[in-house]
């Protein structure tokens, strides 16, 4: 229930923040010079300043936070809560929550194109899209999606794996691997 911020150059402690609760992701925004944090069953994100260590603002989402990620731009964080099938699009300088997203899964990993977050779900071979264009528009997002494999990647196949999901260098396809049928997926 700790936080430890680490000096790169010489590996040493700086320091070491406590948590009120037991962190389950990190997030990093440059732009907002913020790491964020993910007490997972507590259902709370936090933010640090990156170069003190300071605490800031705090959001309380209802529900189990299992991921964490910054947008490509640093202005947005998306949270995902894998047991309530949900998406919290956060901004990430306040941290109020934009759009709270039901999924047609339980999410577990996301990965950033050009345009895209695909959102990786354990129990379907369908991987959500949500247009970074329509994050910080009033109206929720329209999501959409593609099929990758013939089967879901159950829970158990991938909690000890890399990930299944990766943007390509140019950051203009993703690459899905899925376990249940052994194939990978190349979608542009």
């Amino acid at each position: 229930q700790t936080l430890s911020v680490i000096d790169t150059t010489g590996l040493n402690v700086l320091r070491t923040l406590p948590l009120s609760g037991t962190p389950s992701a990190l997030a990093y925004s440059a732009v907002a010079e913020a790491v964020y944090v993910a007490a997972g069953r507590e259902g709370r994100v936090l933010a640090f300043n990156a170069r003190s260590g300071e605490a800031g603002v705090q959001a309380h989402l209802g529900s189990p936070v299992d991921g964490l990620y910054a947008t490509p731009d640093g202005r947005t964080l998306l949270a995902l809560a894998t047991d309530n099938r949900q998406l919290f699009v956060l901004d990430a300088a306040d941290l109020s929550i934009r759009h709270r997203i039901a999924l047609p899964g339980a999410p577990f990993q996301i990965a950033f194109t050009g345009e895209y977050a695909h959102i990786r779900m354990y129990d379907t071979e369908r991987v959500t899209l949500l247009p970074l264009s329509a994050i910080n528009a009033a109206s929720a997002p329209v999501l959409g999606g593609y099929t990758a494999g013939t089967g879901a990647p159950r829970r158990e196949s991938v909690a000890v794996m890399a990930p299944t999901l990766a943007a390509t260098p140019d950051g203009m396809a993703a690459v899905v691997v899925n376990p249940a049928d052994g194939q990978l997926h190349y979608l542009s």
